[in-house]
């Protein structure tokens, strides 16, 4: 199964998709963080050659275009589950967030790419990471996954 966390800088896709992978087991994530250029290219890259290879891989990007999740769909259709989580969160606190972090992205991008993003339109799953923590989040996402028998 691919589970796919798309969202704004700072909402939070990073630390859920950690626990996420610890609660699964047999689960690989491939980030953003791990590229410097051809981000997407190169993660895309990564997930062929990890499919089939991990009973989970989750993908941690903003994914904040259209066209980056329809080209994770493609990858999987017919050969694996695609899970779409959309971790939505306000700019200010998405703003606020990067600010504590190492490796801040520069608060430019992150305005940029908040601007730009383009919401999913048919998201397995919404969690608005302003109003719940990690924890309730990292419930809420197996819970679906229970009852997708996903899991």
């Amino acid at each position: 199964m691919i589970i796919l966390l798309c969202g704004g800088v700072g909402a939070g896709k990073s630390i859920l998709a950690q626990r996420l992978s610890e609660r699964l087991g047999d689960a690989r994530v491939l980030s953003s963080d791990s590229f410097k250029r051809r981000v997407y290219e190169r993660l895309l890259l990564e997930l062929e050659r990890g499919m089939n290879k991990q009973k989970y891989l989750i993908l941690d990007a903003t994914f904040y275009r259209k066209v980056y999740r329809d080209r994770v769909r493609e990858t999987a259709m017919g050969r694996d589950k695609l899970f779409t989580i959309y971790l939505k969160c306000p700019l200010e606190v998405c703003l606020e967030r990067n600010r504590r972090r190492s490796g801040a992205v520069p608060e430019n991008a992150v305005r940029i790419i908040h601007r730009l993003f383009e919401e999913p339109e048919n998201p397995d799953l919404v969690v608005n990471t302003a109003e719940v923590g990690v924890d309730e989040a990292l419930e809420r996402v197996l819970e679906n996954l229970r009852t997708r028998r996903s899991i």
